[in-house]
């Protein structure tokens, strides 16, 4: 994509076209100057009964260690998910594991699946069931999430932050790559 870009004028807009297949490729996208990506990983993930649960403001390593117990905590109970794949990124709910589990598909989220008390367990159930509602559920999420990750890129952008963010993004997913 870098090598492409530099060969456009500078005025022209430049897309790419299923591109993306993760959130790191999104960032490397938008990295070599690319404005607008077009991916269906979301919906991918969707299709095989995936959320996304990445974290969106993740934290420089200093920046971490000065948040306290409760910014280890969710970390450690992150990685700590046996289901949790591509990094700790999405989780699949196919898995036996969330048979009970009470919680949002991700704490905090103001998607209308989280927001509305829709929860792992009852989306594993539904899954299990062949419910077409698991999908409408997963995909209004993970496209909620979606969205939320594409502004925050267009914020860091905004502020002279991006180069930072990615870094710390990469950082993240990196060392959960490690506890693997």
């Amino acid at each position: 994509l870098q090598s492409i870009n530099k060969q456009l004028p500078k005025n022209q807009f430049r897309y790419s076209s299923g591109s993306a297949s993760s959130p790191l490729e999104v960032l490397q996208a938008v990295e070599c100057g690319v404005d607008v990506v077009d991916g269906s990983f979301a919906n991918q993930l969707t299709d095989c009964g995936m959320a996304m649960v990445f974290d969106l403001n993740p934290r420089k390593e200093e920046e971490g260690s000065s948040t306290g117990t409760a910014g280890t905590s969710a970390s450690a109970s992150v990685s700590a998910s046996a289901s949790a794949s591509a990094a700790n990124m999405n989780l699949n709910l196919w898995s036996e594991e969330y048979v009970y589990d009470q919680g949002p598909l991700k704490a905090g989220c103001g998607c209308y699946t989280c927001s509305n008390g829709f929860t792992r367990g009852y989306i594993h159930h539904l899954l299990e069931c062949r419910e077409l509602l698991a999908e409408v559920l997963l995909e209004s999420h993970n496209t909620y999430h979606m969205a939320q990750f594409m502004k925050t890129i267009r914020a860091h952008i905004a502020a002279g932050t991006f180069s930072e963010y990615v870094s710390a993004f990469r950082k993240n997913t990196d060392l959960f790559h490690s506890d693997q």
